[in-house]
């Protein structure tokens, strides 16, 4: 008999964002294991291209006077009419879903970084004392656990690092660094958190030693006062280009024409930090390889010495380490990469979230 699972995130396609990545694949992948799996997520204007999906997807208006209200009621009652095994990703989800614990539904969280670092601290405490009596909680890195556990003492929480999808059809190739400009690329929403003005303000050294470097930024421009007064005081007009949010296949070609992947992000003092960095396996799957920060999820996104480098996201000289290092041994990196890729297989983590379920 197929098992029903209702999955309530606050981010999903055709939106942007970790979250939403993460929630439709294990919808996806949890649906082809043979679970029948509903979604319930926030509805976003400016992303009006709903897909058919195999599974059933409600969406709730997020941009309406009501939304927030609609969103709650609306969970509440597909928690009350729904299965009895409820999944929540993105904090406002947790706090929603957290109604089940009176109807002994089985609730199993996601656990990206954030949740319990921002809000009042009478939020978080009241998260993390739902947290606790949730059957299960996942967190997508061992630094989103590490940031979680003051507010989950003797919670056992397990990580599940994040994953991609690997399409068994068409096998990439490792690759040889091209002569030429040498082409950085950074793909996530524009922010403080993921730090592009950290790649941008280092740019100059960069420069100095790769006088052809071009960067390219993808993703929604959520706070573009990061990057354009940069781009323009540090005079770097010619080698920035600010692609915004692209299209899968635009996506797709972004990865094939890039040398490295970069996310120089940085924690928020307000509780926004980087979970993973999902954009970093999905360029190792097209064998290229990553230079990421310290400090924060990313470094469970990146293995060191290996598909990439880790580095202090302030240091020129560690960047520049970096970058020549990498290029030095381009194809074994790439080799890697593809390796490490393969490891993060959607395929093989919905098996681990199959077991906590049953």
């Amino acid at each position: 008999m197929q098992k029903s699972i209702l999955l309530v995130t606050s981010e999903f396609p055709p939106g942007p964002g970790g979250i939403g990545t993460h929630a439709f694949h294990l919808a996806k992948y949890l649906n082809e294991a043979g679970y029948a799996v509903e979604v319930l997520t926030e509805d976003r204007e400016e992303y009006p291209d709903h897909k058919p999906m195999l599974f059933r997807v409600e969406y709730v208006p997020r941009n309406s006077r009501w939304g927030r209200a609609k969103f709650l009621m609306r969970t509440f009652i597909r928690i009350v009419r729904g299965p009895r095994v409820i999944m929540a990703s993105g904090r406002k989800s947790l706090m929603a879903t957290s109604v089940g614990l009176l109807l002994g539904k089985r609730l199993i969280g996601v656990l990206h970084g954030h949740e319990l670092l921002m809000g009042s601290k009478v939020q978080r405490v009241l998260l993390g004392f739902m947290l606790r009596r949730f059957t299960h909680v996942v967190a997508v890195s061992a630094f989103s656990k590490s940031v979680s556990m003051p507010f989950l003492a003797g919670k056992d929480v397990v990580v599940i690092p994040n994953g991609i999808a690997i399409d068994e059809r068409r096998k990439c190739e490792a690759k040889y660094i091209p002569s030429g400009s040498l082409k950085l690329l950074t793909v996530g929403t524009v922010s403080k958190r993921k730090g592009q003005h950290n790649v941008l303000k280092l740019l100059p050294e960069i420069i100095k030693q790769y006088p052809y470097v071009q960067y390219t930024i993808a993703g929604t421009i959520r706070e573009p006062e990061t990057i354009f007064p940069l781009v323009e005081s540090l005079g770097l007009t010619a080698h920035v280009h600010v692609r915004g949010v692209v299209s899968n296949l635009v996506l797709e070609r972004l990865y094939q024409d890039a040398d490295i992947v970069i996310m120089l992000s940085e924690n928020q003092p307000n509780g926004d930090v980087e979970g993973f960095g999902i954009s970093i396996l999905e360029g190792n799957n097209f064998g290229v390889p990553a230079i990421g920060s310290l400090g924060c999820g990313i470094e469970q996104a990146i293995e060191n010495d290996f598909s990439g480098i880790l580095i202090d996201p302030h240091s020129s000289i560690e960047l520049k380490y970096a970058i020549a290092e990498i290029l030095k041994r381009y194809s074994e990196f790439s080799e890697n990469s593809l390796v490490w890729a393969s490891r993060h297989s959607w395929k093989n983590l919905v098996e681990i979230y199959a077991s906590l379920i049953e």
